[in-house]
């Protein structure tokens, strides 16, 4: 059995900055985390941009935390040592009846508090936001989860929530209805790890427990007796240019006409010099879990030619690669829920739904406000004092060059392996791109993965037959030639 006062679902952006910021209290927090490492899920698949907020309904969460978020962005991406670049962007009228739609963005925005005005972008009217910025969420979400083990909380990955049991309620298990049990957390969550050794089951327990598990948080609510939440995911192609093509110094996007719940296919830089094109909006009603990350020839022609409006010039032998992500549509009691939504639904139990866009930069005033509403009990640590930065060592060295594209050094690649570690997590081909870029550039890791599982083998002593793309069911091999 573990004990702590906060236990934490999920860690991607939202989940590790509450566990962060409940660390950094002296509040002793878990995080657990279904996949194999941080950042696996809707943190690693969106269009990285720090939003202003003049997108979101007046009055809603969204505008209430996006606001405060991106005011807030910079000095956090400072502390953390993560890109952030303030670029602006422009929303374009392609067509004469999409000037009203600008001319209600702006209203919005100013209503908002959002530095906003009207301008023009070849020629077309356009909203401009001077106060967008870009930013890295892989390197964003990690440095979070570092900070949380360096503040002293703990991660567990590969960690399925199968069960969860109020103590003074629950029936039926030895364990749970022992007094000893009742005495150490008003929930009991019953976990299975699967890992190389085979399954095993753990119990946690805490008087508090917040639920940021994204597309699977309708999931845990069920598991606690709540149905009345459904997460639909709706799917979002990408392609990605090569920075050779050229960049752009800020996102482009076209105005959506009312009734879309979405932002349009839209043009964004990256901080590593590519330009994303997406994303597509398709509502995954039925699917294979297997192929739900799948991109489609349809939408990526799509993407193609609608990208291709706002960028002169594009080829398709410019595109080195696609990807998609999942919003977590929420829904409740069957009706489109289009907020944030943040409920303590059973005293200590607190569930953040529909966390999507703009879910990245709205994580930090999200987490410091659930956790404020956590309820201090005797069992609660003196509090720590705030850590002005957080001093992991830079992914940095001179050595041998492993990957060309990304000029990613075997220096770089052996301390991003043992930062993934040092949390509890377990190393994998995504985990090392997402902290160095390796196989991210042109040649989609052609040359440099074999380079790579060398290097580890060599110096980590890994067995490349084990050594996987993002967990179980992914290895990289399926046997040996010789």
């Amino acid at each position: 059995m573990k004990k702590y006062d906060l236990i934490v679902i999920g860690a991607g952006a939202v989940g590790c900055a509450t566990a962060f910021k409940a660390a950094e209290k002296g509040i002793r927090v878990c995080v657990l985390e279904k996949n194999p490492d941080a950042c696996f899920e809707t943190s690693a698949r969106n269009s990285a941009v720090v939003h202003s907020g003049f997108n979101n309904k007046t009055g809603s969460l969204k505008a209430k935390y996006c606001l405060a978020g991106s005011k807030g962005f910079e000095e956090l991406a400072k502390k953390l040592d993560v890109p952030y670049i303030k670029t602006g962007k422009y929303v374009v009228a392609l067509q004469d009846e999409d000037e009203p739609v600008v001319d209600a963005l702006i209203e919005q925005g100013l209503a908002n508090g959002v530095n906003v005005s009207k301008a023009d972008y070849n020629g077309r009217p356009a909203l401009y936001s001077p106060d967008t910025a870009i930013t890295d969420p892989f390197k964003y979400t990690i440095a979070l989860a570092e900070a949380v083990h360096l503040c002293g909380g703990d991660l567990f990955f590969e960690a399925n929530i199968k069960a969860i049991d109020i103590a003074d309620t629950c029936s039926g298990k030895e364990t749970a209805v022992s007094d000893e049990v009742k005495t150490l957390g008003r929930f009991v969550l019953t976990v299975t790890f699967k890992g190389a050794f085979g399954e095993k089951e753990e119990l946690f327990a805490a008087d508090n427990v917040i639920n940021c598990a994204g597309l699977g948080a309708a999931d845990i609510c069920r598991l606690i007796g709540i149905h009345k939440y459904d997460i639909l995911p709706c799917r979002g192609e990408y392609h990605i240019v090569d920075p050779y093509f050229g960049s752009i110094d800020k996102p482009i996007y076209p105005a959506v006409r009312p009734g879309a719940d979405v932002l349009g296919i839209h043009l964004s830089p990256t901080v590593d010099g590519n330009i994303m094109i997406g994303p597509s909006s398709e509502y995954l009603y039925e699917y294979d879990p297997e192929s739900r990350y799948a991109t489609t020839a349809a939408v990526m022609d799509k993407l193609f030619e609608e990208g291709g409006a706002l960028l002169p010039g594009l080829t398709k032998q410019a595109l080195i690669r696609s990807f998609s992500g999942l919003r977590p549509k929420l829904k409740v009691d069957g009706k489109d829920h289009y907020d944030f939504l943040i409920e303590e639904s059973i005293p200590g139990f607190i569930n953040l739904l529909g966390i999507e866009s703009p879910g990245l930069t709205a994580s930090m005033p999200l987490a410091e406000d659930v956790v404020g509403m956590i309820k201090c009990t005797e069992r609660m640590n003196t509090p720590k004092p705030a850590t002005a930065v957080f001093p992991f060592e830079k992914l940095s060295g001179a050595s041998n060059q492993i990957c060309r594209c990304e000029h990613v050094t075997a220096n770089e690649i052996l301390k991003a392996y043992d930062r993934i570690t040092s949390i509890g997590a377990r190393p994998t081909l995504r985990g090392l791109k997402h902290r160095t870029r390796i196989g991210m550039g042109r040649c989609q890791g052609s040359f440099c993965t074999a380079e790579m599982i060398t290097l580890l083998r060599r110096e980590r002593g890994i067995d490349p037959l084990k050594f996987t793309l993002e967990g179980n069911g992914s290895e990289l091999f399926s046997g040996r030639m010789r």
